[in-house]
This record gives structure tokens, C-alpha cells and sequence, in this order.
């Protein structure tokens, strides 16, 4: 299988890989790229992706899509997403206080009180960003699989840059090969070719798809390593521009589906119709729970406290339970977490149970809840697994679970105290307004 590389992507290899004088290694290098990565709090990258995959159930159903990825961050809570497709585009901003959604075709939007977490856009079942930044911050594990090819030259926006070719062969099979700039240690290049059979750790918006095989290539045209300024996280409602919009269905608006309603919690299954999701990514009761939880049964988890004790979940069965995701640099879930502490003082006697999740350091937690007189449970979620649980990709999110143990709310950013206790009382609590 041949990857055809689109000539829009502006990026092309200009001299095939040579033998050159340094002593520098394959393993060397990819340390050096996930230093790099690793170390990113604020920066910019314009990305063009090229995909094709192959239908597993369907050998000669094949599909391809083209984006335009145009991500800013500011670590923590500020991102500028700007995604292209064939069918339109989408807008992500956020200032680190409130999150918006735009779609400039309907010049509709949506607005919450709240923040993105980056790494929570990048993980499974779909990756709502390229995952190119996470793959790369973990590129050392795949170290002893690496190989020097040569070098190369590239040019993103005209500007000549040399580069390293390393491969790094995929364990399920097919090529993986990256083109390394030599100075920055990021990758320009990045390209995946998964033959029938091989299983292909597909991303992207293809991630939900039982694939065979498929061809990936993603191409940087622009990358500012930072600082990026504030005024980048700023957005300023269009004209005339409603407070709503309908999100596109179809295989080639996956990615802007998947946006638009998982960050802000939405029901996607409502969005998705038609035949252009031909495999059915919701026959996987996983999936399902990931992007519908209201009305679902709450997932069991254990996590450890600031105190070093640990929490299950199931051991609250027949009290009810808030989980509050939230983070300590997020100004809305400040407010959140007062009115929280509020009705953890009044309702506390009542067997309503608050627990507040982060995945910050327990130094950061402990800081935060000495200075702001928290004293409900906070629970310690450093590898993100609760929020991946429970899909959370912005704080504050907060879940509500019955006595019985089924969620009976479940909502994005920060809504107040009305809020709060309107999602009690229909947990079955009895609450005053």
C-alpha cells in the first residue's frame, strides 16, 4: 500500500536520506524528542493530516480525510483549536474561564464556564486533537525499536530545515517513519503505513473504526515552541451569531462530532445518523458509557486521598454521591468547589457523599484545600484513569449518582448552587431551592 501525499500539505521531501558525519543515535534522538514534548507549556503547531483506512468488515470500503489542525496552548487551560475538513470547520477556545465553541459555516457557538484539559482532548476511545503531542512525550519507550535512516530535508513554510529519518516499526506491524528537525528536536513529519492484518494503532478520528489497514501522514507547516501571547486564547462572539448550533453528521465531520459534543458533555449518539457511520461504534457498551452517562451506571473506581486513604466508590452504595472534577488553576471551579463545600455542610448528615477529583500533584490539592477551607474528601487522580472513566476533557465537570448507584446528572462547567441542588433533587434528595 502507497501513500499519496496530498500537494496541499506544503511539506515534501526534497533529497533522499543520506549517510551523514555525526555520532548521534537513533535512541539519542528520540530521547531528545520526548524531552522536547515533554517539556511544552506553551507553543503553537499548524498540522496537516492525510488518512486512509480500509474497512475491516468492508475490504474494498475505503476512506480518506484530510485536516488542517492550527492548536495553540498555553499549559495550563488556555487553547486555540482550529479544525479543517472537507466539510467545514470547527473552533475551540478557551482563556482558562470560559470555553467556546464555534462553527463558523453556521456561525453558531457554545459557551461554558469552564476549561479544557489538554490531556484529556488526546485520549481514547476518539482523540479529539492529534495525538502526535502525546505520542511524542512517550517516544522513549519505543527506543530500542528505533532506527537511523539518514537525513533529509524538508520545507514547512519554505524555510529549508534539515532533518533526521528515523524509523520506529510498530509492533503489530507495517512502518512507522519520523523526520526529526535537527535543531528543535520536533517532528516535522510523521508517517504510518499499516499493511492488511497488521492491526493498525489508528488515530484520530478513526480510532472507533475496526480498521484492516490504512495510511497516516501528518505534516507541521508552522511550529512556534512559545511563549504564545494571551491575546491568541481571546474569542469574540461573531455578529449575529447564535448561541446553538446543530452538529454535523458524516464520516468526513467525525472529528467536529466528536468536538462539539463530547467536550461539553453532550449525548453524541443524537448528533450521529445515516449510513456514514457504517460501523456502529455504539454497539460497544464502553463506548456507550463513555459518551452518554446520565442514566447509566456509575463505573467503580478506587483512588487515594491526601491523607493516604483509599476510596471505592461502591462503598458509598446507597448514599448519594458528587464527584467534582476540578483543578486548582480553573478560576470557575473555585467558585464551584465554595458552593460544593456549601452543601457538603448542610447536606453532609443527609448521606450525600462530595468528592472532589484532580489530577494535579497532592502538594498542589493540599495548598488549595488549606487556603480554601475545603474539607470534603479530595481524591488523588494523577494518571488521569477516573477522568478517562468518566470522559471528562473540561473542568469543573460534575457527576451526581443515585442511591442506587446510576447517574442521575451529569453536567460541564460550573452551574452554581441552584444547579447543584436541582441535580440532587433528582438523585432523590429533597433540597430547599
Amino acid at each position: 500500500m502507497k501513500m499519496v501525499i496530498c500537494p496541499l500539505l506544503g511539506l515534501a521531501a526534497l533529497v533522499p536520506a543520506v549517510s551523514f558525519a555525526t555520532d548521534i543515535t537513533a535512541a539519542q534522538i528520540v530521547a531528545k524528542v520526548t524531552q522536547t514534548y515533554s517539556g511544552l507549556r506553551s507553543f503553537r503547531f499548524v498540522e496537516h493530516q492525510e488518512m486512509s483506512v480500509h474497512d475491516a468488515r468492508n475490504s474494498f470500503h475505503r476512506r480518506t480525510a484530510r485536516y488542517e489542525i492550527d492548536l495553540a496552548a498555553s499549559i495550563p487551560g488556555k487553547i486555540r483549536l482550529v479544525v479543517k475538513s472537507q466539510g467545514g470547520e470547527i473552533w475551540l477556545v478557551s482563556d482558562g474561564r470560559r470555553t467556546w465553541q464555534y462553527i463558523p459555516n453556521q456561525n453558531g457557538y457554545m459557551e461554558t464556564a469552564g476549561a479544557p484539559l489538554l490531556e484529556e482532548l488526546r485520549t481514547p476511545p476518539i482523540n479529539l486533537i492529534s495525538d502526535d503531542l502525546a505520542r511524542n512525550r512517550s517516544l522513549t519507550h519505543e527506543a530500542e525499536r528505533a532506527k537511523l535512516r539518514g537525513e533529509e530535508t524538508l520545507s514547512p513554510g519554505g524555510h529549508n530545515v534539515r532533518c533526521y529519518v528515523v524509523d520506529v516499526p510498530p509492533r503489530a506491524g507495517g512502518s512507522h517513519r519520523l523526520w526529526v528537525d535537527e535543531q528543535r528536536y520536533i517532528v516535522l513529519q510523521d508517517e504510518w503505513i499499516s499493511p492488511p492484518g497488521s492491526q493498525p494503532d489508528v488515530v484520530g478520528p478513526y480510532r472507533s473504526y475496526l480498521v484492516d489497514s490504512g495510511d497516516w501522514i501528518s505534516q507541521l507547516t508552522e511550529a512556534d515552541l512559545g511563549p504564545i501571547s494571551n491575546d491568541v486564547f481571546q474569542f469574540v462572539v461573531p455578529s449575529g451569531a447564535a448561541d446553538s448550533f446543530s452538529v454535523p453528521s458524516g464520516f468526513a465531520q467525525a472529528l467536529e462530532t466528536a468536538l462539539a459534543c463530547l467536550l461539553l458533555g453532550s449525548t453524541m449518539e443524537e448528533y450521529v445518523q445515516g449510513p456514514e457511520w457504517p460501523l456502529h461504534v455504539w454497539d460497544d457498551p464502553v463506548l456507550r458509557t463513555q459518551y452518554r452517562l446520565q442514566g447509566t451506571k456509575a463505573r467503580d473506581f478506587t483512588l487515594g486521598t491526601l491523607g493516604g486513604e483509599n476510596v471505592r466508590l461502591e462503598a458509598s452504595r446507597g448514599k448519594i454521591v458528587v464527584l467534582d472534577f476540578w483543578a486548582s488553576w480553573c478560576e470557575p471551579c473555585q467558585g464551584e468547589l465554595a458552593a460544593l463545600q456549601k452543601l457538603h455542610d448542610e447536606l453532609g448528615s443527609q448521606g450525600v457523599v462530595f468528592l472532589g477529583i484532580d489530577e494535579e500533584s497532592s502538594q498542589t490539592i493540599e495548598d488549595y484545600v488549606k487556603a480554601h477551607g475545603c474539607t470534603f474528601p479530595m481524591l488523588l487522580d494523577p494518571e488521569q484513569t477516573v477522568h478517562q472513566l468518566y470522559g471528562v476533557r473540561c473542568v469543573p465537570t460534575t457527576v451526581v449518582i443515585d442511591r442506587k448507584g446510576k447517574i442521575a446528572a451529569h453536567y460541564v462547567g460550573a452551574r452554581g448552587e441552584a444547579q447543584l441542588r436541582r441535580a440532587l433533587k433528582s438523585a432523590g434528595l429533597k433540597t430547599t431551592p
